[in-house]
């Protein structure tokens, strides 16, 4: 089974924290990648905060295929039966895993981590263009490595009514 690594696509849609579950296989020849390569690529979206398929199209799917079109996007929504060990067990390619950081640890502990630090190098991507106390965060729950990126952060707001009103 062939894998992916995800680096412009994947670094463009990381949604909350996004974990590549990909690597590009080494020692291919180059007659079985141009093969491979006349081929869609699919890729298989998880993530276990419970988005719908129309919700993921929404946020990410839908742009993907415009930008992407020559991937094929799937999304697996999580439900009772399809928890992430689950999927892995039954064989189930996962290619990218977005979730909350406080879900983070599920694709760790499913083994579909990839630390993407020297592909974040290699492209020369800017990670001070993100919130610095979330890559901390982010470092912080994978042991120092960066299995993932965050795309965006819920803040919350505390507001103090009472001394508005008249």
């Amino acid at each position: 089974m062939r894998k992916y690594w995800l680096s412009s696509l994947g670094l463009c849609l990381l949604a909350g924290s996004m974990t590549s579950a990909c690597s590009q296989q080494d020692g291919e020849s180059s007659a079985v990648a141009k093969t491979e390569a006349d081929q869609p690529v699919e890729l298989f979206f998880y993530s276990g905060g419970g988005d719908t398929m129309e919700a993921f199209d929404a946020r990410f799917g839908d742009a993907i295929r415009r930008k992407f079109p020559g991937y094929d996007i799937k999304y697996i929504p999580v439900d009772p039966n399809n928890r992430i060990q689950q999927l892995v067990t039954a064989g189930q390619r996962i290619d990218l895993y977005y979730g909350s950081i406080g879900v983070f640890n599920e694709s760790i502990t499913a083994g579909l981590q990839l630390d993407l630090t020297d592909l974040l190098k290699k492209h020369n991507v800017d990670l001070n263009a993100l919130e610095p106390t979330l890559l901390e965060a982010a470092k912080t729950v994978s042991d120092g490595k960066l299995y993932g990126l965050p795309v965006f952060n819920n803040m919350m707001v505390t507001l103090n009514f009472e001394s508005t009103i008249v």
